[in-house]
């Protein structure tokens, strides 16, 4: 192995450091030394010239700025990093990014622009086949239509959601859709449907041991004690 090789690799493990200490960092909402981390593991990737190192720094930038509520600055990082990703065929970065940017555009209320990202998102998840990726991008898809109050929709992609979901055995995102679907079914007077979803979920919260998610669940199912 050369010198020069060893140093790129070192490089690249530096910049991956950087990085995760930034996720870190963000976990712990202290995001000036977020920001800090993810630049300088910009900075190594620019060094060198690591195409998809500089769109996944771009990408973390992004999250951040949108856990700070800078949407504005968030956009432009996602796009910066879609601008790479796409240029140079990577489409699990690209995906990625296109989630990101379906979230910011919920939160703004503007809901075409989200359901035009999530779906961007979807077709690239199920064109790599990230079962995870597609049932994720369902949830969202599901989560913009709850929203707008179209929710003969939003049902029909959180249950597409649990579907994958339970075929995966992913408990997180059955319970995701299970919560979802059951906050329809209350709303609408099924009183025991929405009991079913939410006992299903709660039992998953319990057994993956979610402190504050099982909570939240057990709130949900108190609601309909409460209205008995």
């Amino acid at each position: 192995i050369s010198k020069d090789s060893e140093t790129h690799e070192m490089l690249e493990i530096t910049a991956d450091n950087y990085s995760n200490l930034g996720n870190i960092y963000l976990a712990h909402r202290e995001f000036d030394r977020a920001v800090d981390m993810q630049n300088e593991a910009l900075k190594i990737n620019e060094t060198l010239s690591s195409q998809k190192g500089i769109a996944m720094s771009y990408g973390n930038l992004g999250t951040v700025s949108y856990a700070r509520g800078e949407l504005d600055k968030a956009v432009d990082m996602y796009e910066k990093s879609l601008a790479i990703s796409e240029s140079k065929e990577m489409p699990g970065v690209s995906g990625t990014q296109y989630s990101n940017l379906g979230l910011v555009y919920l939160v703004r209320g503007e809901f075409d622009r989200a359901i035009e990202m999530y779906e961007k998102a979807l077709k690239i998840c199920e064109n790599m086949r990230n079962k995870l990726g597609v049932a994720y991008n369902y949830g969202s898809l599901g989560t913009v239509y709850h929203t707008q109050g179209k929710l003969d929709k939003a049902i029909e992609m959180y249950e597409m959601d649990l579907e994958i979901s339970t075929q995966l055995r992913v408990k997180e995102g059955i319970v995701r859709a299970s919560v979802n679907l059951g906050i329809i079914c209350y709303s609408r007077g099924q009183k025991e449907k929405a009991l079913a979803h939410w006992q299903k979920s709660l039992l998953l919260c319990e057994q993956m041991g979610i402190a504050d998610k099982i909570e939240s669940v057990r709130e949900l199912i108190d609601k309909i004690k409460n209205d008995n």
